[in-house]
């Protein structure tokens, strides 16, 4: 269920997200973190040439993909932004996905995952993420969420490593306000 608060003196009311028809929308907006300085690392350098670097491909080829996931199976095919502008790992795009709200189980969640080209028409995962979209007590999430996700690559010599850096995916406050609107077109409806 949504809960919905119009003011402080007012109980909250609460809407089944079953009446929610909005298309479930993410917006992701960049890949940030940390590595430590490496053999052949200038200090001047960006996390975005670093991860490149680490990754063996250009941070403008980088790209993100979002799978939405409910009742343990996917519910539609992934959706993935475009490659990013410039030597920055920063995308601020909207993803729609071809689901609504109310077909949403409570375990929904949208898989995240980076890509990074190793050549033409190959890409390898470089970094996995999960977004889950209700809490505990059945609440979708809405707001900015970062969430830390965890660096696979294989360095030339051919030994795996794992850093640490935050996917920046965010719901962001239009979205939040899509819903509230919503939540109130169906109070309206209900009285």
């Amino acid at each position: 269920s949504l809960g919905h608060a119009q003011d402080a003196a007012v109980a909250p009311l609460y809407f089944l997200s079953s009446d929610v028809a909005l298309p479930v929308r993410l917006r992701v907006s960049e890949v940030r973190g940390t590595f430590p300085l490496g053999a052949g690392a200038a200090e001047d350098e960006t996390f975005a040439q670093r991860f490149a670097r680490h990754v063996g491909a250009a941070s403008a080829d980088v790209h993100v993909s979002c799978q939405l996931f409910s009742r343990g199976r996917p519910l539609c095919a992934a959706q993935r932004t475009g490659s990013t502008a410039g030597d920055s790992l920063r995308w601020l795009e909207w993803l729609s996905f071809p689901a609504a709200y109310r077909d949403l189980g409570p375990d929904a969640e949208v898989r995240i995952s980076l890509f990074a080209p190793r050549g033409p028409g190959v890409a390898v995962c470089a970094g996995r993420a999960v977004l889950k979209l209700f809490n505990e007590r059945g609440h979708l999430r809405v707001g900015q969420k970062e969430l830390p996700m965890p660096l696979d690559a294989v360095d030339s010599d051919g030994a795996a490593t794992q850093s640490s850096l935050l996917a920046h995916a965010a719901s962001a406050q239009a979205e939040a306000e899509a819903v509230e609107a919503e939540l109130q077109r169906v109070e309206r409806a209900l009285r």
